[in-house]
């Protein structure tokens, strides 16, 4: 029986895709702390309600933060390293 090679494609990580990755990511943690919620506090209180809040302001925090890292790289040690090196 013949063998059957797994077909790879070569997309390279771009910048958006990544940041969609990973907000599709942040998405199911946030609905995971939803649920949990849910589970904890059925009843629609004003406790639940600032819960709700924390984590849609939480959420939107963590967004923020992988738009910079996906989009406005800093550099690594290691690379600003050999850019200090290099310029001497």
């Amino acid at each position: 029986m013949p063998r059957i090679l797994p077909i790879r494609v070569k997309t390279p990580v771009t910048p958006d895709i990544k940041y969609r990755r990973m907000l599709n990511k942040l998405n199911l943690e946030a609905r995971e702390k939803v649920a949990t919620l849910d589970f904890y506090e059925p009843f629609e209180t004003a406790e639940k309600q600032k819960e709700l809040m924390a984590i849609e302001k939480w959420k939107q925090g963590q967004k923020a933060a992988i738009y910079e890292r996906c989009f406005n790289p800093q550099p690594t040690v290691f690379e600003r390293l050999v850019n200090f090196i290099n310029r001497k």
